[in-house]
C-alpha cells in the first residue's frame, strides 16, 4: 500500500462509498450495524443521500492513488451533540488495517464540529477487529444489544387490536405521550415534543390510554434506504406492566407496517439484558438477526 490520501467525502463520492459499505456489511467480521440498511447498495446510497443532503452526515475516505480502500464516518446530531459512526470499513489486513482505521477516526475527529461531545459505535459482535480497534482509543463497552426482525405474514390480516389508537400530534394524549416517552428514554435522541413534530406519513405512534392517560405507546416509522419498518420505541409505564399491552402495540404495528405500507420485513432494537422484552418480541414473530457491540465516548 502506497502512502493514504484522506479527504471528506463528497456528494459524487457517495455511490463508491455505497458499494463499500455493502460489500464489507455483508459479513459480520467487518459489518457497521449502524450503516446497515437493507441489503442492496442502492438503499445504502439512498439513506446517505438524504443524510448527506441534509448536513447530518460527516464520512472521511482514504485512497491509494486512484483506489477507495478506507471510509469512516458518523451521522450526526450537532443540537444533541452526538454522532453515531459508521465505519471503520478498509480494504486491508493486518498491521494496514489499524494504521488505514487509526488515520481515518484521526482525520474524521479533526473535521467534526466542536458541538460533538459524544460518539456511539455499534459493530456486530463478530467484527472483533472493529470492537477492539475502539476500545483500545478510549471507547467504552454500554451493552451488548440485538437486531431482531419480523418477516411479513403469509396469512390474512388479524382484527384491530382493541384499545390500542393511532396518535396525532394535536390529539387531546399528545402530553400524556410526551411525558410517558422522556420518563421511559430520558437520555434517548429524541424526546416527546420531537416525535409528536414528526408524525404523519411514515411515521406513527400508537398509544394504550386509561382515564385520559398513555399507560403504553410505540413508535413505528419507515427506514431511510431500504424502506423496512422500524419499531423506534416501545414503553409502557410501570403500574401497567404484565398486562398485555406492549403485545397489543405491537400487534398494533405490525398491522400498519404489513397491511398498509406493505414492508417486507420490520426491525427493531433490543439491549440483551431485557430477557423479558425479548421474549415478547418473539411471541409476535421477531427473531433475533444480528448482535452488536455498543461503545461509546464522551468528552
Amino acid at each position: 500500500m502506497n502512502e493514504l490520501t484522506l479527504r471528506l467525502a463528497e456528494e459524487r463520492d457517495l455511490a463508491a462509498l455505497a458499494a463499500l459499505i455493502a460489500g464489507q456489511n455483508r459479513n459480520p467480521e467487518t459489518q457497521c450495524i449502524h450503516s446497515e440498511t437493507g441489503e442492496s447498495e442502492r438503499a445504502v446510497y439512498e439513506e446517505m443521500s438524504t443524510l448527506h443532503g441534509n448536513g447530518e452526515l460527516c464520512f472521511v475516505l482514504a485512497h491509494d492513488g486512484d483506489r477507495l480502500v478506507g471510509a469512516l464516518g458518523s451521522e450526526l446530531d450537532e443540537e444533541m451533540g452526538r454522532g453515531w459512526l459508521r465505519g471503520p470499513f478498509v480494504l486491508a489486513d493486518g498491521q494496514a488495517w489499524e494504521t488505514t482505521a487509526a488515520a481515518l477516526l484521526d482525520e474524521l475527529a479533526a473535521r467534526l464540529s466542536p458541538s460533538i461531545r459524544r460518539l456511539d459505535s455499534f459493530l456486530n459482535a463478530a467484527n472483533e477487529r472493529g470492537n477492539a480497534f475502539y476500545q483500545a482509543r478510549g471507547f467504552s463497552r454500554v451493552t451488548l444489544v440485538h437486531v431482531y426482525s419480523a418477516p411479513a405474514p403469509a396469512g390474512a390480516a388479524g382484527p384491530p387490536v382493541p384499545g390500542v389508537l393511532a396518535l396525532e400530534a394535536g390529539a387531546p394524549l399528545a402530553p400524556s405521550f410526551a411525558a410517558l416517552h422522556d420518563a421511559t428514554f430520558p437520555e434517548t435522541w429524541i424526546t416527546g415534543q420531537g416525535i409528536l413534530a414528526r408524525l404523519g406519513g411514515d411515521y406513527h405512534a400508537f398509544v394504550h390510554a386509561r382515564d385520559g392517560q398513555v399507560v403504553g405507546y410505540l413508535v413505528a416509522s419507515l427506514e431511510l434506504g431500504s424502506g423496512e419498518g422500524i419499531v423506534d420505541f416501545i414503553g409502557v409505564s410501570p403500574e401497567a406492566r404484565r398486562q398485555g399491552i406492549g403485545r397489543g402495540l405491537l400487534q398494533a404495528a405490525l398491522g400498519w407496517f404489513f397491511q398498509e405500507t406493505g414492508v417486507a420485513r420490520v426491525n427493531l432494537v433490543v439491549s440483551d439484558d431485557k430477557v423479558d422484552a425479548r421474549a415478547l418480541y418473539e411471541s409476535v414473530g421477531f427473531a433475533r438477526r444480528y448482535t452488536g457491540v455498543h461503545t461509546r465516548k464522551d468528552w
